[in-house]
């Protein structure tokens, strides 16, 4: 079954996403193995949506495309994994 979220995980996920996430806790949400995916609970699943959205944004402000920016993002991560995942944005 799946999870049930209220408005105030939205929030948590969002703060989190925002404000205190660092390269080291947001790369895992992108290298979730596909036969995971279904298992990924709810409030990670809001992370990595979270996470996507600002990629997405940042990528069409550069004019670039979204693989791009993730793979320049993903490279900065690795050498600085404990950065503020938003510090490469």
């Amino acid at each position: 079954m799946a999870d049930t979220l209220a408005l105030t995980d939205v929030l948590d996920a969002r703060h989190w996403i925002t404000e205190e996430a660092r390269c080291s806790d947001v790369i895992p949400l992108f290298t979730t193995p596909a036969e995971a995916a279904a298992d990924v609970p709810a409030d990670l699943s809001l992370r990595l949506l979270f996470a996507s959205t600002l990629i997405e944004g940042a990528a069409m402000a550069r004019g670039v495309t979204y693989g791009t920016l993730a793979l320049e993002w993903g490279a900065f991560c690795a050498e600085n994994p404990e950065s503020g995942w938003l510090d490469f944005l």
